[in-house]
C-alpha cells in the first residue's frame, strides 16, 4: 500500500493527537519531535507493507492456474505473510 507523504502527516496527527488525549500517557518529548517520529513510523511501516504485498504478488504469479482464484489466494497468502511478519 504505496501512501504519499501528506497522508502520512496526516496519520502520524491523528496518532499524536489520540495519544496526547490519553491522561494515562506521558509525553518524553515535544510535539513537534513526537510528531516527526510517528510520520516516519508510518512510512516505514507502510513501506514494510509494500513489500509484503509485492513478495506475495510475486509468489502468486509463479504459480500456474486459474486467475478468477487470485483474489482469494492473494487475500490467504497475504494474511499467512502478514502473520510470518508479526502483523
Amino acid at each position: 500500500m504505496r501512501i504519499s507523504a501528506d497522508r502520512a502527516l496526516y496519520i502520524s496527527r491523528l496518532l499524536q493527537k489520540k495519544l496526547s488525549g490519553n491522561p494515562k500517557l506521558l509525553a518524553k518529548v515535544d510535539g513537534e519531535t513526537l510528531h516527526r517520529a510517528l510520520a516516519r513510523e508510518v512510512s516505514e511501516t507502510a513501506k514494510e507493507l509494500e513489500q509484503i504485498e509485492d513478495e506475495v504478488r510475486a509468489k502468486l504469479e509463479k504459480r500456474k492456474g486459474n486467475t478468477r482464484d487470485f483474489d482469494l489466494l492473494y487475500a490467504r497468502d497475504l494474511d499467512d505473510a502478514l502473520r510470518k511478519h508479526g502483523a
